[in-house]
């Protein structure tokens, strides 16, 4: 399954590097199988899978890591051309949004309209509110001109030179407007002009115009960075904030109108892109940098540049799936050996080893694993919350000469608190709110965020009870708008004069989870690439050191499966004097008795054999002897007594010859099963064999035979004559089973499994169940004539033709005798 969806994987990829990796599957797998085919063990067959399988997530994890590489390539060149052509060089719609957010705010303040009402007022102010208070940080990468008029049109100050009606003729026209009213884009066919924006403002009071402001936005050569949350941005515009990261600049001639973020163009750019198709289709890849380019009507380029995937990025990707893949194995092979501990099976030594040893191993390295991500996560937490304490500290030292002045008296009012807030926040490039000692808020650097209702304008309760209750001077809280999870530091500000509270300071760090979380992914992914690292070393190692702890196991069970009792068996050798060498000396030991002991045993067995066959022969002997002794005895009382005559004589004479011939047979059987040579093998027909055997037995008086030949030949290999003793012998002894009345013997062949069986059926008075362990032993008779070897020389000739030989008793009486042969 894993090889099969490797290659479907592979099939639909274009680079060529994805058949390179489906290879890690393929070679493998293959190399695996042939290893497999050396030995069936269930420990060799363990290792064989989970080497495969190792192998395989190993090979899927490097596909998976590629594939990442190359989806987030593609993604962030795609959005760096969809950057480039909506905020670049189309229109910048985030500022078009913010700025018309602004042109309905600006003629609502009660501060500009009585400065630019009353002559005797310096303007400076309104441009200061107007530029720090209502266009956001997100327009300082434009240079932003503010006019101010009066109701006539006229200009109010020296900063104020052309006419607001010429600047009307020339910039508000039809081709130039937008889709909010009042705002005008500006595309001007100069080198050096970039983007443009145009906005008048009317001032009213009491439904009169008082007077126009008039805002001139051009974007400048090094755009600066800018602070902006992303909760109070629209839906429309959250593409800005994916390109933080990235620099972009904008090129005519071979010449930068405007750059902005990290890279320096001046210096690192090579203008030949610009030349190179690929730069305006899929992007260029240089030095360690993505550049990709759109080129407007008027030839220029902005050109949008991020850093290349890093290759540290690919192995962490390789360590998250081939972990994942691991786990999956893992508990694969967990839930296979708790189905095979339940069902009463055994865990192999080796196996057993394996999983003792990556327990040693996997179980602590989790432990450190997810310790030291802890405590790192810890650390980088409280370094971030002292920087920002720091910043707060900082900002509010900074604050309190001016919160001292404000409560003061009217030395210093609200608006030019808000303007001194809003200079720090610029300059310090964060958001700052001040509340005061009721917690309600004051001034804000961000009053978007309250005007959209996204707080309540109240302070933490839990940040004011510790400040003003507890005594607290600074604190850091985890607060959260919505979804978005941030850090909030709080500085109690004091009087410079008494050291009363006067208020306090909140500056939120929108991007402190953000950050947070970057850092737990980076010492995230740090831990993973040295634990996959660590992992495959480790892995790879095991198996060499399971193999070697496994090996004085394995050369002891071979040389044990080659102890016999009656072959020579050699000593181990074992240099080291460890478990395993002293197992060696015992098992030596052992060797050494086992010799004594067999030599013993051979002793015995020769003494209990002779022993046997001098009872058995004496058995034979004796039996003849008695006759003849009665013989003697009487022809010696005839010729004591009345002579003996020539009948007589004769007769006495054929008893001792008879008896004298049944010795000598007697013998014969003896000296033939203690000589029977070794059968010579070859393709003999079983079934005509059969039909010889049976014809010899057709006049028998004890019987009748009969024999259901196959309907063709039957080949084995055996002995033609010695199969022909043995089969006919068979059937005398059926022949002779029956004590009183004739027996039938019934011969057919069976055939199954490449063998077949010869089975001879006699209804005759059966054997005995308590002699059945005897009938094939030497000289065990159950006759009165007879040597007893012919069921032994029967049972040893078949054998030696690779047959087997049994019987039972027939459920209507009698025996069956079924002798098994493999077909030729």
């Amino acid at each position: 399954l894993l090889l099969a969806c490797a290659l479907f994987i592979s099939y639909f990829k274009i680079e060529s590097r994805d058949y390179w990796i489906t290879v890690w599957v393929v070679i493998p797998y293959i190399l695996l199988v042939c290893f497999s085919k050396i030995g069936s063990s269930l420990s060799r067959i363990t290792y064989i899978t989970f080497l495969y399988l190792f192998f395989a997530t190993a090979a899927f994890a490097t596909q998976g890591a590629f594939s990442v590489q190359r989806f987030m390539i593609k993604k962030r060149v795609d959005s760096q051309f969809k950057f480039a052509s909506g905020y670049l060089i189309d229109r910048d719609v985030l500022a078009e949004y913010l700025l018309n957010e602004s042109l309905g705010k600006i003629p609502a303040d009660a501060f500009i309209q009585t400065r630019l009402a009353s002559p005797f007022l310096s303007k400076a102010a309104v441009r200061q509110k107007v530029k720090q208070v209502y266009l956001n940080s997100y327009l300082d990468r434009y240079d932003i001109k503010i006019y101010l008029y009066s109701a006539s049109k006229e200009p109010h100050d020296d900063l104020t030179q052309v006419p607001l009606s010429v600047l009307e003729s020339e910039l508000s026209t039809p081709t130039n407007e937008t889709e909010y009213p009042g705002l005008y884009f500006i595309r001007s066919e100069g080198v050096k002009a970039g983007k443009r924006y145009f906005a008048t403002v009317p001032i009213l009071r009491f439904d009169q115009i008082i007077g126009y402001v008039a805002l001139d936005l051009s974007l400048k050569r090094i755009i600066p960075q800018n602070v902006y949350p992303e909760l109070l941005v629209d839906n429309r515009f959250d593409e800005y904030f994916e390109n933080r990261d990235k620099s972009f600049a904008f090129l005519s001639n071979k010449g930068i109108i405007s750059s902005f973020g990290n890279f320096n163009y001046e210096r690192d750019f090579d203008f030949a892109l610009l030349d190179d198709p690929a730069f305006y289709e899929t992007g260029v890849k240089e030095a360690g940098f993505i550049h990709t380019g759109i080129e407007d009507e008027l030839n220029r380029v902005a050109v949008v540049t991020s850093m290349d995937y890093p290759s540290f990025f690919v192995l962490t990707n390789f360590s998250f799936f081939f972990i994942m893949g691991m786990f999956v194995v893992g508990t694969g092979l967990l839930i296979y050996g708790l189905f095979v501990w339940i069902t009463g099976g055994k865990i192999n030594y080796a196996a057993r080893i394996q999983l003792y040893i990556y327990m040693a191993f996997v179980i602590p390295l989790v432990v450190v694993t997810l310790t030291t991500l802890n405590r790192v996560t810890q650390s980088a937490e409280n370094q971030l919350n002292q920087d920002f304490r720091n910043n707060a500290k900082v900002i509010g030292e900074n604050l309190e000469p001016l919160m001292t002045e404000y409560w003061k008296g009217p030395v210093l009012n609200i608006e030019e608190l808000e303007n001194q807030v809003a200079d720090i926040s610029g300059f310090s490039n964060i958001d700052i709110s001040v509340y005061d000692p009721s917690g309600r808020i004051l001034v804000t650097s961000q009053p978007g965020i309250l005007e959209n209702q996204l707080t309540s304008g109240l302070m933490n309760r839990k940040a004011w009870e510790q400040i003003f209750i507890e005594g607290e001077n600074s604190l850091i809280m985890n607060e959260q708008i919505g979804s978005l999870i941030f850090n909030n530091s709080y500085f109690a500000l004091k009087s410079t004069e008494s050291g009363t509270k006067l208020g306090v300071l909140s500056v939120p760090f929108f991007e402190s989870g953000l950050s947070l979380e970057t850092t737990q992914i980076n010492v995230l992914a740090n831990v993973l690439t040295v634990f996959t690292l660590i992992f495959i070393v480790f892995s790879v190692l095991s198996f060499f050191i399971v193999d070697l702890l496994t090996f004085p196991l394995r050369f002891i069970t071979r040389t044990l499966s080659r102890t016999t009792l009656t072959g020579n068996n050699e000593v181990l050798q074992w240099k080291s004097k460890d478990e395993i060498g002293l197992m060696v000396d015992e098992y030596n030991r052992m060797l050494k008795n086992l010799e004594q002991s067999k030599i013993e045993l051979a002793r015995s067995q020769k003494e209990s054999a002779w022993r046997e066959i001098a009872r058995q022969v004496a058995h034979e002997i004796k039996n003849p002897l008695t006759p003849m002794k009665l013989t003697l005895q009487q022809m010696e009382s005839f010729l004591m007594k009345e002579g003996l005559d020539k009948e007589r004589s004769k007769q006495s004479i054929k008893t001792l010859l008879t008896q004298v011939d049944i010795l000598n047979e007697i013998a014969s059987s003896f000296s033939a099963f203690a000589r029977m040579p070794a059968p010579i093998l070859q393709k003999v027909d079983l079934a005509l064999v059969i039909r010889k055997s049976v014809d010899l037995f057709s006049t028998s008086e004890t019987g009748t035979v009969s024999f259901q030949e196959a309907d063709r030949p039957v080949f084995i290999m055996a002995d033609e004559q010695l199969l022909h003793r043995i089969i006919s012998n068979i059937i005398l002894n059926a022949l002779q089973s029956g004590s009183q009345r004739k027996v039938h013997v019934n011969i057919y062949l069976e055939f199954q499994n490449h063998q077949v069986e010869v089975i001879i059926k006699d209804n005759g008075d059966g054997i005995d169940p308590e002699l059945h362990e005897k009938i094939f032993l030497p000289y065990f008779s159950t006759k009165q004539s007879g040597s007893g070897l012919g069921l032994a020389i029967a049972k040893q000739g078949i054998e030696q033709s690779g047959g087997t030989i049994g019987f039972k008793p027939a459920p209507e009486g009698g025996t069956i005798f079924t002798i098994r042969f493999p077909l030729a």
